[in-house]
């Protein structure tokens, strides 16, 4: 028999048995889909987490601090070095930087219509802050110019606080802010007042800058009487001229001192995000496998059922290789089938769980006592990217693994004596 026939008598059985073909080709759907739905959730995933990293971090950026991201086992590191303000002023200084200043992080309640918001209080170089930051600190209203001592620059969340567009704090508005201190052995709770000089646009994704107030760092480091800072984020002209950069941060520093490039922590995300899908991807896999087993069972079921038939054909002077070749058959065009469903399927699902299931969190604030704290929008929606080498790849698995499961049943198949088949009841 020709290939065509072969193939041909293939589907025609299968139409004689649609409900026991269609079960069995179910578990294949099932298995690939789930390979696809994961790879493209991974990879939509990975490209909306790059992105939205690379706002929040800023392109070619270095932070100074004290404490390391760690390596590749895990680890981190702690410097005993202390950063002080005037350190941004010997880094902006070094070649091939474009911009650069000391960042004191604190904790104050802002008071609002009568409500208290925890937030967090920014103290740094608000005009090299936005060099850093350009395609993220954008004002909304206002400008960075002109600033003062008292003045304050307000996340977009701050100023509209109930998640609409109903605006609590405007420009040359005063702010009261809560911040406690300490003075000796004592704890001082005092109240500061602050002029708004801008609001930020909305940044949105994973940037804390939506639910923070900015001030100008001398002011957070006066109120506090300290000169040391939390630590320092540098922005280089180019993405070549980072390890130069850094490696002269760390000699003024003595090698004391860690220096995280965004690029450094966006390739390693990159790398575990890969490592993840991959793995995850394998488990899926095993659906296959299940599918496989469901493939033999029903191939061993029907060579019983089909052995007068096998019988007849044979006597007819089919030859044991045109046998194997219509259950062979049978098998590929059910993991055909079924990996083409499971692809069609399987972005389906993709992007039903990308639209809905991972819109993490919404805008908005959440009560907890008196006090008030403010949330980032982070609602982000996840557009699966479909690699059309995964769809290959995955269609070849599927009728490469009913192949190989359906091999001992149409090998059985293929070696039945004639004689006793025509006999068989």
């Amino acid at each position: 028999m020709r290939i065509r026939d072969v193939l041909w008598y293939a589907l025609s059985h299968m139409k004689k048995k649609k409900k026991r073909s269609f079960l069995t080709m179910l578990g294949v759907l099932i298995g690939i889909a789930a390979i696809v739905s994961i790879t493209s959730l991974g990879n939509g995933f990975q490209v909306m987490f790059t992105r939205e990293l690379e706002n929040s971090l800023g392109v070619n950026t270095l932070t100074v601090t004290t404490t390391s991201f760690g390596g590749p086992s895990g680890s981190r590191q702690t410097y005993d070095t202390i950063l002080y303000a005037e350190d941004a002023d010997y880094i902006r200084n070094i070649d091939d930087v474009k911009a650069a200043t000391a960042v004191k992080s604190v904790t104050g309640d802002v008071h609002i219509d009568n409500i208290s918001y925890t937030l967090t209080i920014q103290g740094v170089n608000i005009s090299e802050y936005a060099k850093i930051y350009e395609s993220t600190f954008k004002t909304y209203s206002g400008s960075f110019e002109n600033l003062e001592n008292d003045s304050v620059v307000v996340g977009y969340n701050v100023a509209f606080p109930y998640g609409n567009e109903t605006q609590a704090i405007h420009d040359e508005d005063n702010l009261t802010v809560t911040l406690t201190y300490r003075s000796g052995v004592q704890f001082i709770t005092r109240n500061f007042t602050f002029t708004v000089v801008a609001i930020l646009q909305q940044a949105g994704g994973f940037s804390q800058q939506d639910t923070a107030l900015f001030v100008p760092l001398e002011t957070v480091l006066d109120i506090y009487n300290i000169t040391e800072v939390s630590y320092i984020v540098v922005s280089v002209e180019s993405s070549d001229k980072i390890d130069s950069v850094k490696e002269k941060i760390k000699e003024y520093y003595h090698d004391e001192i860690a220096v995280n490039s965004s690029e450094a922590l966006l390739s390693t995300m990159e790398s575990m995000f890969s490592i993840m899908v991959l793995f995850v991807s394998a488990i899926a896999a095993v659906a296959l496998i299940v599918a496989g087993v469901g493939i033999m069972n029903i191939m061993t079921v029907s060579v019983t059922e089909r052995t007068r038939e096998i019988g007849i054909l044979k006597s007819l002077g089919a030859k044991d290789r045109t046998i194997l070749g219509i259950f062979l058959a049978e098998a590929a065009v059910i993991g055909f089938l079924g990996g083409i469903a499971g692809i069609i399927f399987g972005l389906i699902t993709a992007n039903i769980l990308g639209s809905q299931l991972f819109a993490m969190f919404s805008s908005g604030f959440s009560s907890s006592g008196g006090t008030h704290t403010l949330t980032t929008n982070t609602s982000l929606v996840i557009t699966p990217i479909f690699d059309p080498l995964t769809g290959v790849m995955s269609l070849l698995l599927a009728v490469g693994l009913s192949i190989i499961f359906a091999l001992q049943p149409a090998y059985n198949a293929s070696k039945k004596d004639p004689v006793q088949a025509l006999l068989y009841f």
